[in-house]
């Protein structure tokens, strides 16, 4: 059976200020993320991305074979798709000419948060992810965990 993208909300526009939780997998779940210099430069592209097309970035862990983004529309006009759509490029060709192969797995996987929902719950699960893989004992020990809350939530 052929891979399916995950469906998207059928009514509900992804435009404006919204909060978006998204994972995206690595390729053949490959671990993509472990060198801190390819961090470096797919990090500048998602961060380059958010800012050109109007989102704010809340929190982001990278783990070896997959990424979590929580971002947020900072305009009524910001289009989370398209905005998707642009990090997934730049990042994908960034890395191509660092490691020549493909980074991202076919889709991606969002969550769009209520506007009563605690947006420090989402993030102290994003950044308990390496805790919870076993990856590290505590959350500083994570190099390649960002949130603009800093990492005691």
């Amino acid at each position: 059976m052929a891979a399916r993208r995950p469906a998207r909300l059928q009514h509900f526009d992804y435009i404006g200020p919204h909060r978006y939780f998204v994972t995206c997998c690595a390729s053949a779940r490959h671990h993509a993320f472990i060198d801190p210099e390819i961090v470096d430069v797919v990090r500048t592209q998602m961060l380059r991305s958010w800012a050109d097309r109007g989102f704010e970035e809340i929190a982001a862990v990278l783990m070896p074979d997959h990424a979590h983004v929580l971002v947020e529309g900072g305009e009524c006009d910001a289009e989370f798709r398209p905005a998707m759509t642009l990090m997934r490029q730049r990042t994908a060709v960034a890395y191509a000419r660092l490691k020549e192969r493909r980074l991202w797995q076919d889709g991606y996987y969002e969550r769009v948060l209520r506007h009563d929902e605690d947006t420090g719950a989402v993030v102290r699960y994003m950044l308990d992810n390496p805790l919870r893989a076993g990856v590290v004992a505590k959350r500083a020990d994570y190099p390649f965990s960002w949130s603009k809350y800093g990492l005691e939530v």
